[in-house]
């Protein structure tokens, strides 16, 4: 146990039941010119547990309000 803990809770922490709607690929929270395209990631998540995703949305995508692109969901 390299780790310290126990394989039942390293599998209980993993939170099995989530998931995230939104593409880890296509997705993207961060590609701000402002960094130069130094940095192209989704850094953002929505967990969701017993509910459904009815819509989603991507905002800012000019980086006015911040350095990310917001993420809104609507569910379920």
């Amino acid at each position: 146990l390299w780790s310290g803990f126990t394989p039942l809770v390293l599998h209980q922490a993993r939170n099995p039941g989530f998931y995230d709607p939104w593409s880890a690929r296509d997705d993207l929270t961060f590609h701000n010119p402002n960094f130069f395209g130094l940095l192209k990631a989704k850094l953002d998540y929505t967990l969701l547990m017993n509910l459904r995703c009815v819509s989603q949305s991507i905002g800012n995508h000019d980086y006015s309000a911040s350095d990310h692109k917001w993420l809104l969901v609507e569910v379920e």
